[in-house]
């Protein structure tokens, strides 16, 4: 095993592009002091670009870069199949520790834009540590999150500036965790099925009948 890239100094969360023409670029979400935070509490959002055939070099290129007032606590990067003309790069969504799951568009980071965050959403109450993009294709837009405060939403982000968020096991059903959620995760094989985990060791799979 050899060193290929390095990214020094940076408390981050961490994400590759899920795009195959843009391969090579990496998402860094601040997540302490180090690095990139500009304070106790706030955070950047990195856009980085590994050219992994030139071995000569372990440095990236750093090529946009975003503010949020709170720090990460995880981050998810989708294709966006479903509106890829208007978001060539896809969107990235970070889970921050104040409870706010911000979208930004990396289009636009990678465009110097100075204004690429697209949405927040406040739905939770405390940070959010598991947080994933539906890996299929026409479900690209669906985010999961689960969060400090033992809640799982799922977000329609068809309309990344007004998302729809939703309960995926909603009354009747008793089905809620009473501990901090650490990880969500959709099947790779069936689109409507979700997963949930939390520290007490607890493990829900839902199906979510009525996907947006």
């Amino acid at each position: 095993m050899s060193l290929l890239k390095e990214i020094g100094d940076k408390g981050a969360v961490v994400e590759w592009s899920p795009l195959k023409e843009q391969a090579n670029l990496v998402a860094l979400g601040s997540k302490d002091s180090t690095g990139s935070g500009f304070d106790d509490y706030g955070s950047e959002l990195e856009l980085h670009s590994l050219d992994l055939c030139d071995t000569s070099s372990s440095s990236t290129t750093q090529i946009g870069v975003a503010r949020a007032s709170s720090r990460f606590s995880s981050i998810a990067w989708s294709k966006m199949v479903v509106n890829r003309q208007a978001f060539p790069y896809g969107l990235i969504a970070g889970g921050m520790v104040d409870g706010h799951i911000n979208v930004w568009d990396p289009y636009k980071m990678y465009n110097k834009d100075p204004d690429p965050l697209v949405s927040t959403i406040s739905q939770h109450q405390g940070a959010i540590h598991g947080l994933q993009f539906n890996p299929h294709i026409d479900s690209s837009h669906l985010l999961a999150s689960g969060g400090a405060d033992a809640e799982v939403f799922v977000l329609s982000l068809d309309r990344p500036e007004a998302p729809t968020v939703f309960i995926p096991a909603p009354p009747p059903s008793n089905a809620k965790h009473t501990a901090d959620i650490t990880k969500v995760a959709w099947n790779t094989q069936v689109a409507h099925i979700l997963a949930s985990a939390s520290t007490n060791g607890t493990l829900f799979v839902y199906v979510v009948c009525e996907l947006p």
